[in-house]
């Protein structure tokens, strides 16, 4: 069966992004060129599969001759992004690659690293238009919201995680002078394993102000970071992409890199033996029951827990994307 892919013509103005072609599914018109794409570190050319939900993801080493990357079943969406990972045999495939990957009415958003080095490895984002910028706003103030993805690795063991997040853009078009202005951050912000179990809560992204191409429809790159107890923990840098016909939409991608920080949640029980004596003790506590004595509102338990955060001396980086609407 020949499968129908629409080419979207390459963006050459992004910093630090490698020019290419995102193919995007649209089953009528197979050479029809939209607007803008661009990617980030190895990765230089993505398609999607509707029929097979799949994706095919270029430029990455040892993931399989073809780069097909399928959903994972038991786990397949974090926070509307879809997960997929590569293929693997017994000659083929010999790293283990994850993405998450999301598509909106205008736009689609990609990111993907491996979990099997023990560095961060490889990998990379694409944002995509899926439809003509047709016209931008010329006036006003605006807030877009919708939601976050990604991926991260590890600069000293192998290992990935995922992470979602919500994500909010304050949007003034008319000022600065001729750009406009954005700046904004992504909330609530929370790490999974690749099964999907949440690990622990992460710290807010602060995207701080950056200016508007304003006949290109392009959020410049600005400085993204994390900010705990008064000091930044993760810096990197985020931008992103008008899509629709009014630009009612921003797709968006952001890169971070910081000390990696372990979260121990430690719960002190009461133990007693045969004797009746009682003593207490210290035990670790998954994230997730910790949520759920939370929900229960076990106020005597939570009374009873410490949680703290350590600095392991490694680096971890996040590879992540967004899709908002006005």
């Amino acid at each position: 069966m020949i499968k129908k892919y629409l080419a979207v013509g390459a963006l050459t103005g992004l910093a630090a992004c490698s020019g290419g072609e995102f193919l995007f599914p649209d089953g009528e018109d197979e050479e029809t060129p939209v607007a803008t794409t661009t990617y980030s570190n190895e990765v230089n050319k993505v398609e999607y599969d509707s029929e097979n939900d799949e994706l095919v993801i270029n430029n990455l080493p040892f993931d399989g001759p073809d780069g097909v990357y399928e959903r994972v079943q038991d786990r397949t969406e974090v926070n509307g992004f879809g997960v997929y990972t590569s293929l693997q045999t017994e000659e083929t495939g010999q790293r283990r690659y994850y993405a998450v990957f999301r598509r909106t009415e205008n736009g689609a958003v990609s990111a993907v690293s491996s979990s099997s080095y023990r560095n961060f490895g490889f990998g990379g984002t694409s944002i995509a238009r899926t439809n003509d910028l047709t016209t931008m706003p010329t006036e006003g103030e605006y807030v877009y919201s919708g939601l976050y993805g990604g991926v991260r690795t590890f600069s000293d063991r192998s290992g990935l995680e995922l992470v979602k997040g919500d994500v909010l853009l304050e949007v003034d078009i008319a000022d600065f002078d001729e750009t406009g202005a954005v700046e904004g951050r992504v909330n609530n912000r929370v790490a999974y394993d690749v099964g999907g179990v949440p690990l622990r809560p992460m710290p807010n992204i602060i995207f701080t102000t950056t200016s508007i191409a304003a006949d290109t429809g392009v959020i410049e790159e600005g400085t993204a970071s994390t900010i705990v107890e008064g000091a930044t923990r993760d810096t990197g840098t985020y931008q992103g992409l008008f899509v629709g016909k009014d630009g009612e939409e921003i797709v968006g991608t952001v890169s971070l890199t910081g000390t990696f920080h372990a979260y121990r949640i430690i719960e002190t029980v009461d133990v007693t033996d045969d004797e009746g004596n009682v003593t207490q003790e210290e035990r670790a506590l998954p994230y997730t029951e910790l949520l759920a004595i939370r929900a229960a509102g076990d106020q005597e338990r939570l009374d009873r827990i410490e949680i703290s955060e350590t600095s392991e001396g490694y680096q971890a980086r996040e590879l992540g994307v967004f899709t908002t609407a006005d």
